[in-house]
């Protein structure tokens, strides 16, 4: 069965599909793919099940080596793709085969990017799910020297695929709504929480992402006396000393850091895709609107197949050309031509 060895890695990688649902209460962080809309994406592009494992690549790519032939495919944030040193559309579907070499470059967009095979990437399956959790030792860490292996047999799938850009990446704006602990923070810093300006900051992982709030400070006025309870990625909580955090993916479970407002789940795309020093707003929405937002982008996911398109590919590079059917359709005209 072909495989593709990873022979170096220029960012973390980590293997993700949607987490592990409905162990928190035990403990365990739900983590799972960091940008769920491009999960699916490259699901798609493949035609693999909605729960498959895909390399999960933050910041950098890596270089591979092809054992074997298969299709592959991209999705996430936008990198430079080579095979054997020639360019290769990104959001695509396209086959390699044995001893090319694949190699995913600088990033252009976005944060974090994916690589997908067909039937998703056959890693050790804790709890139901194959994410790598790095902090509690769950699920395989991708290095140099490891194989990823496809579980399905059918290696090939249909390549020539391609998927448009996604529209949230040029978005700044971030619908939030009223955090469990809002009414413990002053009325003024609730007001200027979606007045004022944000920016990533650079000091980001799995777990969390610091902001900057521009020209303010956010405090909490019983900070220090909270007692650890339930939090969820989206959370937006503050230290006492006014540092303010996203937490994300990998979130621990409970935390005692007061929590002013909370991203919903469907924007945590944006989030977890906005480049350090990119500014951006807060847009305080209600719980009503929030679920349906939700239920938009649920349907939109399950309609990604609706945008796939064929690409329109120079002939010359086309490695079998010989294989395709140019003549099929071709009729002799209406029945009294005379030839």
């Amino acid at each position: 069965m072909a495989t593709i060895e990873i022979l170096d890695l220029f960012g973390s990688a980590t293997i993700q599909d949607k987490g592990r649902i409905g162990f928190q209460r035990y403990g365990v962080p739900r983590g799972g793919a960091m940008d769920l809309y491009a999960l699916a994406e490259g699901q798609v592009l493949l035609q693999n099940e909605p729960n498959s494992a895909a390399l999960e690549m933050q910041f950098g790519g890596g270089t591979f080596k092809v054992h074997g032939t298969m299709t592959l495919a991209t999705s996430g944030g936008q990198m430079e793709i080579y095979l054997d040193n020639k360019p290769i559309p990104w959001k695509s579907s396209f086959t390699v085969n044995e001893n090319q070499i694949l190699q995913i470059k600088k990033n252009i967009s976005g944060v974090y990017s994916y690589l997908h095979l067909p039937g998703g990437i056959a890693s050790t399956k804790i709890l139901g799910s194959r994410s790598t959790h790095i902090p509690s030792g769950l699920g395989d860490v991708p290095k140099i020297g490891y194989h990823l292996r496809s579980t399905s047999k059918e290696q090939i799938r249909q390549e020539g695929l391609f998927l448009p850009p996604a529209g949230y990446y040029s978005s700044k704006t971030i619908n939030i709504v009223h955090g469990p602990h809002s009414a413990l923070f002053d009325k003024k810093d609730l007001e200027l929480l979606t007045q004022k300006k944000f920016q990533m900051s650079s000091s980001r992982n799995r777990m969390g992402a610091k902001i900057i709030p521009l020209g303010w400070n956010i405090s909490a006025q019983t900070g220090k006396t909270l007692v650890s309870d339930p939090i969820v990625p989206g959370d937006i909580q503050v230290a006492a000393d006014g540092t303010t955090a996203i937490l994300l993916s990998d979130s621990q479970p409970t935390g005692g850091y007061p929590r002013i407002a909370s991203v919903i789940t469907s924007d945590l795309f944006k989030i977890a895709q906005l480049k350090p020093g990119e500014e951006f707003y807060f847009k305080l929405i209600d719980r009503i609107e929030a679920q349906m937002k939700f239920k938009q982008k649920t349907r939109e996911m399950e309609h990604i197949a609706k945008a796939l398109k064929p690409l329109i590919r120079d002939p010359g590079e086309v490695r079998d050309l010989l294989s395709y059917n140019f003549i099929s359709g071709v009729t002799r005209g209406e029945a009294d031509d005379d030839y």
